[in-house]
């Protein structure tokens, strides 16, 4: 972290039980608010509403959850790409 901030990347640091809306959550993971949406829907990313709202609230540390599951996945298919045409 200290030589991405030396090398000029911006850092931002988050507690893993702070919560975000889903537009910050989509920006964490690298994909539309709409795919959060569907992430939410279909029971992937787990979620609060806000009391009284259709709001939704994520939890950082879900977020975090889904994008280390993803990365995984996209892993073992990369893998099993060069598998077959090796």
């Amino acid at each position: 972290m200290l030589r991405d901030v030396a090398g000029g990347a911006r850092v931002v640091v988050l507690r893993t039980e702070d919560e975000l809306t889903p537009a910050e959550a989509a920006k964490l993971l690298g994909v539309t608010r709409q795919f959060v949406d569907r992430l939410c829907e279909d029971g992937t990313l787990p979620f609060r509403r806000l009391p009284g709202s259709r709001h939704r609230r994520i939890r950082v540390q879900d977020a975090l959850d889904v994008a280390a599951e993803r990365e995984q996945r996209r892993v073992g298919g990369d893998a099993l790409r060069s598998a077959l045409t090796a």
